[in-house]
């Protein structure tokens, strides 16, 4: 019974996430009011635009992306170390086809730590010129917008917005190196100051300082990192606009940069039921089949969904450990050779081919059937997670993936306590 409990937990929440995505969470007393008689014209698509929105060519795919209509991208210059991937040129010919209009380079991501390792700014001046030497160069110059500086209120110039001195010395340091790029590159946009959050006094005072020194931004950037988004964005937009007016400075493009983040509690609750798969697999692996320390610590260190599906079946009862062992290492190999190779030849792989995307989903959905065939025409374990998954759609939509597994798993749960108690016949 033990693992029936344990195939069936597999095979419908397998089948759950297949048919269920997670989706937004939002505050329970949320309210929208729409009227549908009145029609504000064509969606402009004004907002929308990703940081690191794609790691490589075909990832994400052209018909992911393009119905989204991508303005603005940000990705990390040509063989920067801050990420394994993401080079902006080897995403930007698939933004550009999407209508992106311009691809900003977050030219500190250069550097390979974060926060960013500061080795001084004669070192990042150099840096600067190659990067700038490799936008020239490329076929798509014209569409980057250089930002120098990503969130410099606490990376190199922390506590900037509270000590004149290190406001101070940003500020030189902004004049400095936009008149380097300048000087490099006369057209392509520079946008700045990136900060990680508005600050109504600091952004006044590089406003009047960039102004003095003609090194006023071509794009005006800061972050909204956190929920302020929603109540604060406008008065920080009209603070903004009337320090320009203020300034006499002629109205600059702004192009923010919101994250909106997922409560702690709920990615919390979300990675437990997915995950907690792997507590009832203890149940019913044949772990006593597997002889030795070292085979059973490596049979432990080794198991995957494959492998338990596949030696907790009906038909492996009888496998020896040398057979559990050798499939284990088989599938541990292929996991990470797979890996490793789409690591270092993904980018080889013609836009062109598509489906790939569906290969993991469709290895789990076989697992599922095994599963569910293993377990001799149990229907109602189909049926539950079927049921689960309309439920939680009902009910909670805005939490439908974890809402559905704790369904499924309290049903078959409560069928497993209930059987249990069944008094057997004669």
């Amino acid at each position: 019974m033990r693992r029936q409990v344990t195939l069936g937990l597999l095979a419908g929440m397998l089948m759950i996430s297949g048919i269920v995505s997670p989706t937004t969470s939002y505050a329970a007393n949320a309210q929208l009011a729409v009227d549908l008689s009145q029609t504000t014209g064509d969606i402009a698509h004004g907002a929308s635009g990703f940081l690191y929105g794609m790691g490589n060519a075909g990832v994400t795919t052209d018909n992911v992306l393009q119905p989204l209509h991508p303005q603005q991208a940000a990705q990390k210059p040509q063989g920067g170390l801050q990420h394994p991937s993401g080079d902006a040129f080897d995403v930007a010919p698939q933004y550009l086809r999407a209508g992106t209009k311009e691809i900003q380079i977050y030219m500190q991501d250069i550097y390979r730590y974060w926060p960013y390792e500061e080795a001084g700014l004669t070192d990042y001046l150099s840096k600067i010129d190659d990067m700038v030497a490799d936008v020239k160069a490329d076929p798509n110059y014209g569409k980057y917008v250089y930002v120098p500086f990503n969130e410099p209120d606490w990376i190199w110039y922390s506590g900037m917005f509270s000590n004149t001195t290190t406001r101070q010395k940003f500020f030189d340091d902004w004049k400095t190196v936009y008149n380097h790029i300048r000087a490099l590159d006369p057209t392509t946009k520079i946008a700045g100051p990136g900060f990680a959050s508005y600050n109504s006094r600091t952004m006044a005072e590089f406003l009047a300082y960039a102004k003095a020194n003609d090194v006023v931004p071509d794009v005006i950037t800061w972050h909204k990192l956190q929920n302020d988004f929603f109540t604060d964005y406008y008065n920080h937009y009209d603070h903004w606009r009337g320090v320009e007016s203020d300034l006499d400075v002629p109205e600059i493009p702004i192009v923010g940069l919101v994250v909106a983040a997922a409560p702690l509690a709920s990615i919390a609750v979300a990675a437990f039921m997915v995950n907690v798969r792997h507590v009832f697999y203890a149940l019913s692996f044949p772990l006593h089949r597997v002889k030795g320390r070292v085979g059973k610590a490596y049979s432990t260190f080794a198991l995957c969904d494959e492998a338990y599906a596949l030696t907790s079946a009906e038909r492996a009862r009888s496998w020896s450990s040398p057979r559990i062992l050798w499939l284990q290492l088989f599938l541990h190999l292929y996991w990470a050779g797979s890996a490793t190779a789409v690591a270092l030849l993904g980018s080889l792989i013609p836009e062109s081919v598509t489906g790939l995307d569906f290969a993991l989903t469709a290895l789990f959905t076989v697992l599922a059937l095994d599963a569910v065939r293993d377990l001799r025409g149990d229907l109602p374990t189909p049926v539950l997670a079927v049921l689960s998954a309309l439920a939680a759609r009902l009910v909670l939509p805005s939490q439908m993936l974890m809402v559905a597994f704790a369904l499924f798993t309290a049903g078959l749960l409560a069928r497993h306590f209930a059987a249990g108690r069944r008094p057997s016949r004669a």
